[in-house]
């Protein structure tokens, strides 16, 4: 029976992370930051977006995970640890769409992303379990 190992699970987290934050970044926050921030505060005011303030910190947060995959992907310590943060991090707005978004499209999208944040959070912290010693078995 095949397990999955840590290195796997790294790369895994690492895959997920960096298809979501591209998605994140080309999809919701490049779009929002070419409008400028007078317009997706109107936008926000009349429709219930969020605010521009909340944009560029998105932004830098996923370009930071970015970097944060590559380095899960080559199984480095401080990528594994910046992207469980960066995750954390993620994971409030995510937890706050879930509950407060004005439309249920963006509440099924926040609820989808949580669950892949807590995914990935998981696959980092990911641990192999040791083959049972056989010597205490046969006695």
């Amino acid at each position: 029976m095949s397990r999955l190992t840590r290195p796997t699970a790294l790369k895994i987290a690492a895959v997920i992370t960096a298809v979501s934050s591209l998605i994140e970044i080309i999809i919701y926050q490049l779009p929002y930051l070419i409008r400028g921030q007078a317009a997706v505060d109107l936008d926000a005011a009349q429709n219930g977006g969020p605010p521009f303030f909340l944009i560029p910190i998105q932004f830098a947060l996923h370009a930071i995970a970015l970097v944060a995959a590559y380095g899960t992907w080559r199984a480095q310590r401080w990528a594994v640890v910046l992207l469980i943060i960066i995750n954390v991090l993620n994971l409030i707005p995510s937890l706050l769409g879930s509950l407060f978004a004005p439309s249920s499209a963006t509440r099924i999208y926040a609820v989808f992303t949580t669950i892949i944040i807590i995914a990935t959070i998981v696959l980092c912290l990911w641990r192999e379990r040791k083959a049972p010693d056989r010597a205490v078995q046969a006695s």
